[in-house]
């Protein structure tokens, strides 16, 4: 929660349980100057959400640039695929990292195009 929203909260809280238990009102703001905080913090968010919004943006169009790997669809690139995954299970991080270095490694991990 923004710090004004918390704030206009905590003091609308206040002025109701004072009202409530029939206490003295908490010493708050005027409601002018209230009322211009409450604007200040509600800029701010706008402004928060328009960036999100942008960014929101920018995420969606970075994912339909995302195209799938295509392989090669004969049975001998597929089986030479299937091979090499199950060769890199057994491989501990180090040995992975090395392996994936080459191209028929990256080629079966889906790191490059053919």
């Amino acid at each position: 929660m923004h710090n004004a929203t918390r704030r206009t909260d905590r003091n609308c809280r206040a002025i109701h349980t004072a009202k409530e238990a029939k206490k003295q009102l908490p010493n708050l703001p005027e409601p002018q100057v209230r009322e211009k905080h409450a604007r200040e913090g509600l800029k701010k968010l706008q402004q928060i959400k328009s960036r999100m919004a942008t960014i929101d943006t920018e995420i969606l169009a970075k994912r339909q640039e995302l195209k799938p790997f295509e392989y090669p669809t004969d049975v001998v690139s597929a089986m030479k695929r299937q091979e090499i995954r199950a060769h890199i299970r057994t491989m501990n991080e180090d040995q992975r990292r090395t392996a994936t270095r080459t191209f028929e490694y990256r080629q079966a991990v889906g790191a490059i195009r053919s």
